[in-house]
């Protein structure tokens, strides 16, 4: 008869597990977290579930706990949201879902924990842990192996494994949680199953009419195949008129979804003041940068090795370093940036810090409306027919600009003491004749130059260099040199 009440009570937990109806691109991620499980070994496991905000960590851990909740009778539990949630409540439900407990009387952190180990110690349990931030609401719910039982599994999924890192260690060597663990590193999404979870949130099939193949094939490269954006966008789609797609789709090229939006800022608020402006820097200039140059950078910024901070960012799946050495970051998460530091945007502290879009750059070049607010401009030529030259009457306001990107153009007349903030230089295409004076660059640290009239007798090259012994790295593009110089000066 008792085997027969953990066997319902069993299948009734299974039901009450929030899964998606139609779990799309699932069943590779899921094979390899049962895998990394191994539920025939008695050891007690904690795997670690790890991406960026939307990327599907919750999704994955709940196709996996709906799949082996069964075997763990009516000892599993799943707390959703760990982040957002008191850990005394959440210790009060880990203890009421499996021991039908009132806990009413359940007052301290650390008493919760001991009765958590005196109860468990010696259960088979499933526990997963979602969307935790800090090591010690692991502590404080599934500190150590042996609160449980042989057999017992831990799954933890989060967005940040920085509080996982030991500090006395690589970058690259997690903190183990004493007893068997594993960490997973959530990948994104491919392209095919991209198309299909659009397809079937916005139409209800996996395959569009022909008529709509380009416009979602569009909104999908828009999205970057987030899962979170194309669920979120393609549900609000659904019986919607082509009209109406192309209407988003021109909507989310300049904005984006604001519950997308809202999802993602998580990461980013969580960022200390000097993360943030690292991660604003990437997401508006530095895309696609060599690492070592961006630090060379930020430490010139800050007065501080700041290859530390870099390291925070990755750990936190906001940025990643690819194979050779280079910055990236998902659409999502640039544009997410983008959107704070947008002149319109409502975060006052960052709008319009960097103006990355050549348009609003140029706009304040032309109004001569420049503001100590702006560290960073993008001055690539609107026009392909048309040469700019920039006066330094139109970078008097600019007085904390430190990051100037140039393709063509020229500078003309006396800029004396108008660059002294400046620490990076990026100009493609740069002219035959350098028509500025007093130009010299006192506290510039990257300088980046391309075009076939960059010779060794340029005429910029007395002008920027006067100040060289200060230049901490120095890169010269172009095809008039036999090859990539670095130097260090």
């Amino acid at each position: 008869m008792n085997l027969i009440v953990k066997e319902v009570s069993s299948l009734l937990w299974t039901r009450r597990t929030d899964v998606p109806d139609h779990l799309v691109g699932i069943k590779d991620r899921t094979d390899e977290i049962m895998k990394r499980l191994d539920l025939e070994a008695f050891d007690v496991r904690f795997i670690v579930i790890y991406g960026m905000g939307g990327i599907g960590k919750t999704t994955l851990a709940e196709a996996v706990f709906r799949q082996i909740s069964p075997q763990f009778q009516r000892y599993c539990c799943f707390l959703k949201d760990v982040r957002t949630h008191d850990i005394i409540n959440l210790q009060k439900k880990l203890l009421s879902d499996m021991f039908h407990l009132s806990c009413t009387n359940l007052s301290f952190i650390d008493e919760g924990a001991d009765m958590i180990k005196m109860r468990f110690h010696d259960k088979k349990v499933l526990i997963v842990l979602d969307d935790i931030d800090n090591r010690d609401q692991i502590m404080r719910l599934a500190g150590e192996p042996n609160w449980f039982g042989g057999g017992s599994r831990i799954i933890i999924t989060t967005r940040n494994i920085e509080f996982l890192v030991k500090e006395d260690e690589d970058a690259n060597v997690l903190a183990s949680i004493s007893g068997q663990s594993s960490f997973y590193n959530m990948p994104e999404m491919n392209s095919h199953d991209a198309f299909q979870l659009f397809c079937e949130r916005a139409l209800g099939c996996a395959e569009p009419p022909t008529d709509y193949m380009d416009i979602a094939n569009k909104l999908i490269n828009t999205l970057g195949g987030l899962p979170l954006a194309l669920d979120v966008v393609g549900s609000t789609l659904r019986g919607k008129c082509r009209r109406t797609w192309e209407d988003a789709l021109c909507k989310l090229k300049k904005v984006m979804n604001e519950d997308v939006k809202k999802k993602l800022m998580i990461s980013y608020e969580a960022l200390e003041l000097n993360q943030q402006q690292i991660y604003l820097d990437i997401a508006c200039f530095c895309f696609n940068t060599e690492k070592t140059t961006a630090v060379k950078y930020w430490d010139a910024i800050f007065g501080y090795p700041t290859e530390s901070e870099v390291n925070i960012l990755q750990r936190m799946s906001l940025i990643k370093i690819s194979i050779d050495n280079k910055l990236w970051m998902h659409e999502q998460l640039r544009d997410l940036g983008r959107s704070i530091v947008h002149p319109e945007s409502g975060e006052i502290h960052m709008k319009g810090s960097r103006l990355w879009s050549p348009e609003d750059a140029f706009s304040v070049m032309q109004t001569e409306t420049g503001t100590k607010d702006i560290v960073a401009l993008n001055l690539g030529t609107p026009s392909l027919n048309k040469t700019y030259r920039f006066k330094h009457k139109q970078f008097m306001g600019l007085v904390n600009l430190r990051f100037l990107q140039l393709d063509h153009g020229n500078f003309e007349g006396d800029f004396k003491n108008v660059f002294f903030n400046l620490r990076w230089l990026s100009w493609s295409n740069c002219p035959s004749k350098f028509r500025a004076s007093n130009f010299g660059l006192m506290n510039l640290t990257i300088l980046m130059l391309s075009g076939n009239n960059v010779t060794e007798d340029w005429g910029g090259w007395c002008q920027i260099m006067v100040w060289s012994h200060d230049i901490l790295l120095h890169y010269i593009y172009s095809s008039s040199f036999p090859s990539v110089y670095s130097i260090a000066l």
